[in-house]
């Protein structure tokens, strides 16, 4: 299943998001609506919602995740969080999400935390995410859960509580270039970067980022695009989906009637 969370104020966004991924005919998704108004929104049109109502912080957020996270694979159900903004412009499921020699598959982040990008020059982003449902997991997500309460960033804390794992990362350094972000850059590699833990027996992808982007790479086609983003108003938000080719919503979207069978329309 596909995960995806939202609250009301967000609703355009997670509207761009669906028709993506209806567009595709991808209907196992669920979404976690964080406040009654989304939620009635949605149910009332039929998409699949559930309330978890967040009243607190933007940390309360990430720890809400991953306990949902958490009971997820507890249940054995294996699933993918795609965050709203991460827009779906193939679908990555057949090719890159179906394997099952890899316990966490992970899109690549850009340079945060800096101890763990001076580290290993790459960072993992929990914005578009593969979790297979098996103890390791588990215990990993309780971890997780612990050190968000501290770092209050679940970005830190997911990169941090791997790091711990001690993963033996495989690439091929001859085939790696480097992104500029901010002043610095981070390490990419045209094809999968495996980490295999101490033990061997723990194994962990990070997707190549031309394909799963965070910046925005005009000439390569993708098959998910999860650009950063200017979130201090609606039209910036806007303009960068545009320019990054992901802007799927009819303007007049809010005079539409619609529903969860008529929505890639």
């Amino acid at each position: 299943v596909i995960v995806v969370f939202a609250d009301s104020k967000y609703l355009p966004v997670l509207l761009n998001w669906l028709v993506g991924v209806h567009r595709h005919g991808i209907g196992n998704y669920l979404i976690v609506a964080l406040d009654r108004q989304l939620h009635d929104y949605l149910t009332e049109r039929g998409f699949p919602s559930f309330l978890a109502p967040l009243t607190g912080s933007r940390s309360d957020l990430w720890i809400l995740r991953m306990n949902l996270f958490h009971c997820l694979c507890e249940n054995s159900i294996n699933f993918i969080h795609s965050d709203a903004d991460a827009f779906w412009l193939e679908n990555p499921v057949p090719e890159f999400f179906s394997r099952n020699d890899c316990q966490i598959i992970a899109s690549q982040g850009t340079i945060w935390p800096q101890d763990v990008l001076e580290k290993h020059g790459f960072v993992l982003c929990c914005g578009l995410l593969y979790i297979q449902a098996c103890p390791q997991n588990a215990s990993l997500l309780d971890r997780m859960v612990e050190d968000i309460r501290e770092t209050g960033d679940d970005q830190v804390s997911f990169n941090r509580v791997i790091e711990r794992e001690h993963f033996h990362w495989e690439y091929d350094p001859a085939r790696t270039y480097r992104i500029p972000v901010n002043d610095q850059d981070f390490l990419c590699s045209p094809d999968i970067i495996y980490g295999t833990s101490e033990n061997g027996a723990y194994r962990l992808a990070v997707l190549p980022h031309h394909l799963f982007q965070r910046v925005h790479m005009p000439k390569n086609r993708a098959y998910v695009k999860h650009l950063i983003s200017f979130k201090n108003s609606s039209l910036e938000m806007y303009r960068s989906f545009e320019t990054g080719g992901c802007l799927f919503l009819s303007p007049d979207w809010q005079q539409a009637d619609f529903s969860a069978d008529t929505i890639e329309r």
